[in-house]
Formats: structure tokens, C-alpha cells, sequence
């Protein structure tokens, strides 16, 4: 009888925890900005499986984020009604928010078999942008798939679709915020995607604008393009699309003097509409077209190669279809992969001596075991430079001159910041910037 009464015991204490009631969570948002800030979740009692972040706007009266997947509109894409965003289980970046405007927030998370209740809504005051002056800098943004597509699995993230062009104008905004807030310059980035275009539709039907609309090189100089996926749909081979492309760079640099950002779009998980091998071919004809006109193009610029970046982790970048980018995760990340790079051409547009040469680049690393940063002059002729180091909220966190020693290694100790991504920025005796980079640090 004891041993029965034990065995019953020891099972309901065992089992009881499986079905105890999940805690509230609490939210925060941490790094308000004027077009982005952080949604924190805590207090939750469990790994979440899924987390549910829910964002409205009451100027427009409609939820703008919510990240529960719908298995009606989903089918066989969706986990189940506990299903969510299975990423950012803590903690999400909204980027492209309306500045000045008011936000109400609250979350929930899941442990797979149910959700947790609400937690309590805070309000989200945005500030007004900061006043940006000086002439208006626009990139023209051309391609298909990465500009322009839905969300899917009924996960609604229009908090980020705030472009002139469209209600689908979600990356674009991203970028252009971004843009906006770490150079500080009055940036436009102008969608001017169409949806199943290709190379070869932008040459015919696209290349009249730049005679006309953006016929102004001085207010257009940045072109930013994005394909492969439709022309691997195509019947084209790809030596012809090696080709295309080749005439493309020879426009746009050449005729137009342009500087211009090609990147591959080329991935698909789905092999009915891009087969394996194709996607390869035409993912190493455009790194060899690249490689071939950069040596002698400074106008070129080697955008990202999207196969890569979906390949590594498709969960964060593809959407539930196989075939489009995620625009409720992917867009996010990319802005801050191109952002980057976007801003070193933006740099040389206004420098009048030119950029440092490939022979005289600084190089920049973590140096986690130490917690330092360490700058490689390389054989730069410098013997000191200005370090200024910012958060992603804009805010500076390391102001000071570094020296190099003989070795040309100068090392700079971090131990009081906290790990995430920062700016890093170096200027020499005459404030010119001679490093802008990014950096993870742990």
C-alpha cells in the first residue's frame, strides 16, 4: 500500500510541473529610436517554442506586428496554432517605424501545446526624427523578389512598410532609416522593383528612366540591383545571362557613371522552379562577371550573394514558400549586411582625394579572448588615428585617439560594453574617415 501511495506521488509531482499554468511575461522596449527600437520579453517561465510579439497603432487603428503563424492561411507551413515567431524568442527588432508616432506593445510565448497569458501593454513613444540637412542623396533600388513580396503564414509586419511606393515597400524603408541613422545624411532609397522582371526586362523596358527620370547623376548616383531569381526561371542559359549582365555594368558605370551595387538573388529551396544546378551556374557567372569588371570598375561595387546567406540559415531568411525572401525576419538582417557597404560609397562620393587603395585598407577584428578590438594598419603610412564607436542606437560609446606601434597593431580594451553589433568608425588628423565598419561583439 506505501509503495502504491509513493509510486502515485512521486508520478503527480513529476507530471504536475508539465501542467502548470506558464507565467506571465513582462515586455520593454529598450533603444527607442526615431525609426527603430527593441521589443524585450522576460519573466517567461519556460524556453519559449514560439513567441507571439503583437504591436499596434492606434493613429491607424490596426495591429501592425503580430507573429502568431495562422494554419488556415499556412496549410502545411505552420507548426500549429502554437506556432510563432521560433527566432527572435526574447527579443525583436522593429525597424521602419513612423517617427513620433505612439506604439501599444504586448507579448505572449508558447511551449508548443499552449500559449501563456497576455502580458501587460506598454506604450511605445517614438521620437521625431533627427533634423538631417544638406542635399538630398538617392539610391534607386532595382530587382524583383528582395523589394517586392508578401509576408506569409498570416504573420502581419507592416509596422516596417512605411515607403512612398507601395504597401510592400518593406525593405526599401528599412534600408533608408538605416542609411539615415548611421551617416546622418538626408538618404532617399526609391524602390523602383517589379515583380517577375529580369535583367534582361530592365534593359529593355527599365533603361528609359535613366534618361529621363534619373537622367540627374549628381541627385541619383547610387544604383543598387538585385537578380537571379527570375532569370534562373527563365529559358535563358547562363552564358547569356553572363552576358546581360555585362552589358548591364557597362551601362550604368560607363555610359551613366553610376555607382552601382549589383548583388545575386539567385536560391530557391523549391527545385520545380530553380533546379540545383542552375542556381549554381548562374550564382558563378555572376561572381565571375563581378570579379572581371571590378578589377578595373570603381564605379562596381560587389553587392551579397543571397544563395549564401539563405543556404547558411534559411529559417531567418526564407519564407515558408522556398522560393522569396522573409520579409518578417530576412529584411532586417540584410539592411544591416548592406548597410555597411552602401555607406563606404556613400563616403567616396564626397571625398574629393579618392579612396584608400586596397594596399593601404585598415583591417578590424574581435579579439574575444582579450575583449579588445584590434586595427591593422597594414602599411599605411599613420602613426594615429581618432576611434569613435557607437551602439545601435546611435549613441557614441567609445570616444578616443589610438597610436600604432611598430608592428602596426594597435589594440583598443571594450571590457564595459555589452555584446551586439556596433559601429566602428576611425578618422585621421584631418577628420577624413579612414575606417567605417560594423562589428559583432561578445
Amino acid at each position: 500500500m506505501f509503495k502504491n501511495t509513493f509510486a502515485v506521488t512521486l508520478s503527480f509531482i513529476l507530471v504536475f510541473p508539465c501542467f502548470a499554468q506558464l507565467s506571465k511575461p513582462s515586455i520593454e522596449a529598450p533603444n527607442v529610436g526615431w525609426g527603430w527600437f527593441n521589443l524585450r520579453m522576460s519573466d517567461n517561465s519556460v524556453k519559449p517554442f514560439a513567441t507571439d510579439w503583437y504591436l499596434f497603432d492606434p493613429v491607424k487603428n490596426q495591429v501592425v506586428l503580430k507573429t502568431q503563424c495562422d494554419p488556415s492561411m499556412c496549410n502545411e507551413l505552420c507548426r500549429g496554432e502554437y506556432d510563432g515567431d521560433s527566432y527572435d524568442i526574447r527579443e525583436k527588432l522593429v525597424i521602419g517605424n513612423t517617427p513620433g508616432q505612439n506604439y501599444i506593445a504586448k507579448v505572449r510565448y508558447s511551449d508548443g501545446n499552449r500559449w501563456s497569458d497576455w502580458s501587460e501593454p506598454i506604450n511605445i513613444q517614438v521620437p521625431p526624427e533627427d533634423l538631417i540637412t544638406g542635399n538630398e542623396l538617392n539610391i534607386i533600388v532595382w530587382g524583383d523578389e528582395f523589394v517586392i513580396g508578401p509576408d506569409y503564414c498570416g504573420v502581419e509586419s507592416s509596422v516596417r512598410v512605411q515607403g512612398s511606393k507601395s504597401d510592400m515597400d518593406h525593405f526599401c524603408h528599412a534600408l533608408e532609416n538605416d542609411l539615415r541613422r548611421i551617416t546622418n545624411k538626408n538618404i532617399r532609397v526609391i524602390n523602383e522593383g517589379q515583380a517577375g522582371s529580369k535583367l534582361s526586362d530592365w534593359k529593355q523596358i527599365m533603361e528609359q528612366k535613366y534618361n529621363s527620370i534619373y537622367a540627374d547623376e549628381e541627385r541619383y548616383p547610387v544604383a543598387l540591383f538585385f537578380y537571379g531569381a527570375n532569370d534562373i526561371k527563365s529559358s535563358q542559359t547562363t552564358n547569356e545571362y553572363a552576358k546581360t549582365l555585362n552589358d548591364l555594368i557597362y551601362f550604368i558605370t560607363q555610359e551613366k557613371k553610376r555607382r552601382s551595387m549589383i548583388s545575386s538573388a539567385s536560391y530557391s529551396t523549391r527545385e520545380e522552379l530553380m533546379p540545383y544546378d542552375k542556381q549554381f551556374g548562374f550564382r558563378s557567372q555572376w561572381n565571375l562577371v563581378m570579379a572581371l569588371n571590378l578589377q578595373n570598375n570603381n564605379l562596381l561595387y560587389k553587392g551579397i550573394d543571397l544563395y549564401q546567406i539563405m543556404k547558411n540559415d534559411s529559417l531567418r531568411y526564407l519564407s515558408g514558400d522556398g522560393y522569396h525572401l522573409d520579409l518578417t525576419e530576412g529584411s532586417v538582417e540584410i539592411v544591416h549586411i548592406l548597410s555597411p557597404k552602401l555607406e563606404e560609397m556613400i563616403n567616396r562620393i564626397t571625398k574629393t582625394d579618392g579612396p584608400i587603395s586596397l594596399e593601404q585598407k585598415i583591417n578590424l577584428w574581435w579579439n574575444k579572448n582579450d575583449n579588445e578590438l584590434v586595427f591593422d594598419r597594414q602599411n599605411l603610412p599613420l602613426d594615429r588615428a581618432f576611434l569613435s564607436l557607437y551602439d545601435l542606437s546611435a549613441k557614441k560609446r567609445i570616444s578616443q585617439p589610438i597610436e600604432w606601434s611598430k608592428n602596426a597593431i594597435s589594440t583598443v580594451k571594450v571590457n564595459t560594453l555589452v555584446p551586439g553589433i556596433y559601429s566602428v568608425i576611425l578618422t585621421d588628423s584631418a577628420q577624413k574617415i579612414i575606417l567605417s565598419q560594423k562589428i559583432w561583439i561578445e
